[in-house]
């Protein structure tokens, strides 16, 4: 069974001006919109292409509307493309720290990502992304879980708070109570240290916690966590980048990552739409089931990888 474990649907009104921008800025795209940003410097050296960061949007990423579209429905082509079973499906919470409320509020965003799996409930598994400082966040997370049936609660600490903010803990309270796991974005911004996530992990240990990006930058501090407790676990989206720039340096940190961890500690995931515009979902698969490098992964431990920890952290059943 393969498991991408970071999907995001997509729609139109679901991001606001502000956050365009802002996304462009943190890419190095700066005011003009004609450099390069970091997933379309890699996009164009994989398909061997020359778009600007503007025309990257208009031809690469807008399609995606429709792709991975607010329904699933389309997105049952691309999965069967990829060979992937099934997909953990959730937003990113950017409205209330960050970019103020988009035309499809999060709520609502929340309710059509909960409603795309239970229509395809086979394929799809949904996560409610909730900012832990909103004055309703529990009683969303309540709602979302109660009502729409969705299965774990995704935070993202690059809005604004660290993972282990107190403000987290009514909604992680609930996920103990319902015995669901949480997704937690690591990396990049300064609070998505994963030194947050160890130490939420520490309060609640009954609670399965995935980091996602191992990290990024801080890798290192990601294994720390990992190796740490026994409820943490992390993902490897975005890392298609490294494997597009230097394949040889990517198995090189995969073994790492794998040898300190544990294959039974890492998901396999892509953070698409964004990872694959920078490697085709197969192709990323394909990395995992068939890597090509001197370097030995047994069988074994990339079917753990792309599915079987997955099946672990989400209850997945065969």
């Amino acid at each position: 069974m393969i498991i991408d474990t970071q999907v995001h649907l997509c729609g139109r009104g679901w991001v606001t001006r502000g956050y365009l921008r802002g996304r462009g800025a943190v890419a190095g795209e700066g005011g003009g919109g004609g450099a390069e940003t970091a997933i379309s410097a890699t996009y164009n050296k994989w398909h061997g292409t020359n778009y600007t960061a503007g025309e990257f949007h208009e031809k690469v990423m807008r399609p995606y509307v429709e792709i991975l579209d607010a329904s699933g429905d389309n997105m049952m082509k691309w999965m069967d493309e990829a060979c992937l079973d099934k997909c953990v499906i959730f937003g990113v919470d950017w409205a209330y720290g960050m970019t103020g409320e988009p035309r499809v509020t999060n709520k609502e965003q929340n309710k059509i990502h909960a409603d795309a799996a239970k229509n395809h409930p086979d394929r799809l598994i949904a996560l409610a992304a909730i900012d832990p400082r909103r004055p309703d966040a529990v009683a969303q997370f309540i709602e979302a879980v109660e009502d729409w049936g969705m299965k774990g609660l995704k935070l993202h600490p690059g809005a604004g708070f660290r993972a282990d903010d107190p403000a987290c803990f009514p909604m992680l309270d609930k996920c103990a109570e319902y015995g669901l796991p949480v997704y937690i974005h690591t990396g990049m911004q300064a609070t998505s240290d994963p030194t947050g996530v160890a130490n939420l992990a520490s309060y609640y240990p009954q609670v399965n916690m995935v980091m996602g990006h191992a990290g990024a930058q801080w890798t290192e501090r990601a294994i720390g966590a990992v190796i740490g407790h026994d409820n943490v676990y992390t993902g490897v989206e975005l890392h298609q980048r490294d494997y597009v720039w230097d394949p040889e340096g990517f198995y090189t940190w995969l073994r790492r990552l794998i040898d300190y961890c544990t294959p039974w500690k890492i998901l396999f995931s892509s953070d698409s739409p964004d990872g694959d515009a920078m490697l085709p979902e197969k192709d990323w698969v394909d990395v995992f089931k068939n890597p090509k490098t001197s370097i030995k992964f047994t069988s074994e431990e990339m079917d753990i990888i792309l599915g079987k920890a997955a099946q672990v952290v989400f209850d997945i059943k065969d």
